[in-house]
């Protein structure tokens, strides 16, 4: 008697009979019972397909019916699982076949539920796609018209030449007649939906209105805020607007504004803009007329985008919606819109439609074109009005070419699919048919040996999941007990393979993040080796860092003494190794403990247990080491010592071991042999430093004995000498070797700055500066002696100078005197020559040349 329940109550019948008569009656009664419930199950299904004319529509009946139908069944079936054991073969058979019937049934509802989708969504696309096409081609073609009639308007000579007069000569030119009666003519073209043609000039003021006739009220008028305005001004292409309201001529009437720029044909400059002002309710009348392409109930609806909102331009059924924005909006952005003539809170009857899915289907319509709005949209008759739940409506929407707008065609879903039900109808049918054959059969002997299946089943998935204590009761002993036995046997041989691999990347991840670990401590010794070259503070940091990061009880580095036959202990890290340290530890090269053997014969050797170790020398500063090992710190053939590491744990070191720490003590020897040449080097460049310096100074002291020594002072207008005084401040600025600033002022009110001057790094004389009014800053200070710097390299090559020139003058006296002297053989003539030539040469008053033949111990008696 009631529509849509029959489906859901046929399956619950026939599972609570199942329950209740496989446990109480024979197998004859419970057979007997079944068949009843079967065809039982069939007839309300069949009325259900038929849709018989007495039947009574309940709204939301079927989907509650339907809950607690699958509610009811689900307790049953759960009856009948637990006294499954206790059934009979036949009644086994017989509940496994129902519900393997029942499976596929509901299998292939949902199959033909969508199929019914893909169907429907396909046939919506189709139809409502041509249907919102034509729509749309009816639409652009009525704007791309009135656009175009605009455009070509614009573009009559007669509108540029007259938007260049000067607004002083436009109303006594010849063509201000012209114009008006032009603007009247493209006015009269269609009365009833255009209001009026604007002539607006390159600063948005109205020119000329030919609403009313040129009503005076357009001279003040202007629109240059407007988008029909900016639009064409800014893209030099015709443009429509969006509805829009001014308070004049109609401040309740909402006008679209078909706009075109005049720009001058000489040299395209902007004049101005010609705009139709139409009424916006032509829109709503095109829309009207496109309903019904679809049959009863189907409409168009027109869209345009508005900032974050969509504007309903019209509505096929519900005109008084039209120039409302879809979804919900404040009243604020309400107000602004309005201010901006977008919106009539006074005149527009319905402002916003609260819609939220249909504003995000607009938005997303370029890329999702089908998309369903509820049955509220566009409510029906009273005597026609559905469930709004359960006949939507389905719409397509296609974008306008003539302008940024939408066109959507709407369908009720059920007028869309009314196609469809037959097929479905038919296949419902078959389905029934399906089922009572299946039923009719009562073999099925899959759920018999189901059960076992299943369990097994989850037993894998349990397993598969990592429960591998999970295991399978064996019941029988057929090949489902003997497949038990085995899937128990897989799991026992997973288990153990599984921890037997556990325990071995355990080991592994411990092994690579012991020798990860020894990497990275590697990596920090060289770093600190290669940053440190002092080699008193090397050695220790180093024991300290291959301790702290490898964990070792003992570091200590052993170097070779100068004639190689001790290693001594340079640095250590333990307690022990401090007093080792203290006393000077060293052991015979080649002789004593592991370390001498390691020094003799230039390879590691490792003690694992140092108890049984024969090379092992037992240190009392050490009592705790159980292992040892020890590597020479070798850089090419030359042995630098030794690298020893003891441990308080037996056998703790392993090959790996061994091979990091030779990468480290290798590292190690490096570093050692880089400081040693650093401080060679350093030792070196002190020492010439220290000769050059005293050179140099020797140098300059003979020179400036040799003159007198120089001293200026620069005045405002010249630069005199001065006398060569020594104050305080400048023998200080010279002993310590920096600059003397003056704390206050002296009776000139000038501050007094002395900087020492410096020849070759060597302090020489001083230079005093005075500054009127303010103390020297260090910017200034640091100015003076960057040039003073300049000054010493400058001394320092005129002294060089003077002194290779001073050089050559001798060397070339020399030659003369040697030449002049080999020009004679004669002792006599070799004598006087020299005599004169030396004379000559250094500007002498007097030089005696003389011979005796005196002899070691005569004095000048005997020389007479």
């Amino acid at each position: 008697l009631i529509a849509g329940i029959g489906l859901p109550l046929a399956p619950a019948l026939i599972i609570i009979t199942l329950a209740v008569t496989t446990s109480t009656l024979t197998q004859r009664g419970t057979t007997r019972i079944f068949f009843v419930s079967v065809g039982v199950g069939i007839f309300t299904t069949l009325m259900d397909v038929i849709n018989v004319p007495w039947h009574l529509v309940i709204p939301n009946l079927p989907a509650y019916t339907s809950l607690g139908t699958g509610l009811v069944s689900a307790i049953f079936i759960i009856v009948i699982l637990r006294q499954f054991n206790r059934l009979t073969v036949t009644n086994k058979l017989l509940v496994g076949f129902t519900g393997l019937t029942l499976l596929v049934s509901f299998a292939q509802g949902i199959f033909m539920l969508r199929n019914l989708a893909a169907v429907v969504e396909e046939s919506a696309t189709q139809q409502l796609g041509a249907a919102a096409e034509q729509s749309a081609a009816v639409i652009d073609r009525y704007l791309s018209t009135n656009l175009a009639t605009v455009d070509a308007a614009a573009q009559v000579p007669l509108l540029s030449a007259y938007l260049q007069l000067s607004n002083d000569l436009k109303s006594r030119n010849a063509m201000d007649g012209e114009v008006n009666q032009f603007m009247r003519n493209l006015r009269s073209a269609d009365l009833k939906n255009i209001s009026g043609y604007l002539l607006l000039d390159s600063k948005g003021h109205v020119v000329k209105d030919t609403t009313g006739y040129m009503f005076p009220y357009s001279a003040q008028t202007q629109y240059a805020e407007r988008d029909f305005f900016t639009r064409p001004r800014d893209l030099q292409q015709p443009y429509i607007s969006l509805p829009q309201f001014t308070d004049k001529p109609n401040p309740a009437s909402a006008y679209i504004y078909l706009a075109a720029p005049i720009i001058d044909p000489r040299d395209n400059t902007f004049l101005g803009v010609l705009a139709a002002r139409y009424r916006a309710n032509a829109l709503q009348t095109l829309v009207s007329g496109l309903g019904s392409k679809l049959g009863e109930n189907s409409f168009a609806a027109l869209y345009a985008p508005l900032e974050r909102n969509f504007i309903q331009l019209a509505h096929g059924t519900r005109p008084e919606t039209s120039l409302a924005l879809i979804g919900p909006e404040s009243a604020a952005h309400l107000v602004a819109l309005q201010n901006r003539g977008y919106t009539s809170l006074q005149f527009v009857p319905t402002t916003t439609l609260d819609m939220p899915d249909l504003l995000q289907s607009l938005r997303a319509a370029n890329n999702d074109p089908l998309f369903v709005a509820p049955e509220t949209y566009a409510p029906l008759a009273a005597d026609n009005e559905t469930d709004a739940t359960d006949d939507p409506y389905q719409a397509y929407a296609v974008p306008l070419q003539s302008a940024n707008w939408l066109v959507a065609y709407f369908q009720q879903q059920s007028a869309l699919t009314a196609s469809v039900d037959a097929q479905v109808n038919n296949n419902q049918l078959l389905g029934l048919l399906v089922t009572a054959l299946a039923t009719i059969a009562a073999v099925f002997f899959a759920q018999a040996i189901s059960r076992p299946v299943t369990e097994m089943e989850a037993a894998a998935r349990r397993m598969a999941a990592g429960n591998l204590e999970t295991r399978v009761t064996v019941t029988s002993e057929d090949d489902i007990g003997r497949l038990g036995e085995t899937l128990n046997l897989l799991a026992d041989r997973l288990q153990t393979s599984l921890q037997e691999m556990e325990d071995r990347i355990q080991s592994r991840t411990a092994d690579l993040a012991r020798r990860n670990a020894q990497i990275q401590a590697a990596a920090e010794v060289g770093r600190a080796a290669n940053q440190i070259r002092d080699i008193e503070r090397l050695l220790p940091q180093v024991t300290e860092l291959i301790s702290e990061r490898f964990g070792f009880y003992h570091v200590g580095i052993f170097l070779l003494d100068a004639r190689g036959e001790y290693a001594v202990l340079r640095a250590a890290n333990s307690m022990g190794g401090q007093r080792m340290l203290a006393r000077g530890h060293k052991l015979r090269v080649g002789q004593v403990g592991i370390v001498g053997y390691v020094t003799g014969n230039r390879k590691a050797r490792i003690a694992l247990d140092v108890g049984e170790d024969a090379v092992y020398f037992d240190n009392p500063d050490l009592p705790n080491t159980r292992s040892e090992m020890a590597v020479p710190l070798m850089v090419g053939d030359e042995l630098l010592g030794a690298l020893d590491i003891q441990s308080t744990q037996p056998n703790a070191f392993t090959q790996d071991d061994v091979e990091v720490i030779q990468v480290l003590a290798d590292q190690l020897s490096i570093a050692i042999a880089n400081a040693r040449l650093f401080a060679e080097n350093q030792r070196a460049l002190e020492e010439i430093r220290t000769a050059y310096g005293e050179v140099t100074r020797k140098a300059w002291f003979e020179l400036l004995s040799l003159r007198r020594t120089p001293a200026f002072t620069a005045l405002e207008d010249r630069v005199v000498p001065t006398q060569t005084t020594w104050d305080a401040d400048a023998l200080r600025a010279v002993q310590e070797n920096r600059p003397i600033p003056a704390a206050t002022p002296d009776e000139r009110g000038c501050y007094r700055l002395t900087l020492p001057v410096q020849a070759g790094n060597i302090p020489m004389g001083a230079i005093s500066a005075w500054k009127q009014g303010a103390p020297w800053t260090e910017v200034e200070t640091d100015l003076l002696q960057t040039i003073l710097r300049e000054l010493s390299l400058a001394l320092e090559s005129s002294r060089l100078f003077e002194e290779a020139q001073r050089r050559a003058q001798l060397e070339q006296v020399s030659a003369q005197v040697v030449t002049r002297l080999r020009e004679t053989l004669d002792i006599q003539a070799m004598l006087r020559t020299a005599a004169q030539e030396i004379r000559q040469a250094f500007s002498l008053p007097e030089v005696s040349v003389r011979l005796t033949g005196l002899q070691p111990g005569d004095d000048a008696q005997s020389a007479e």
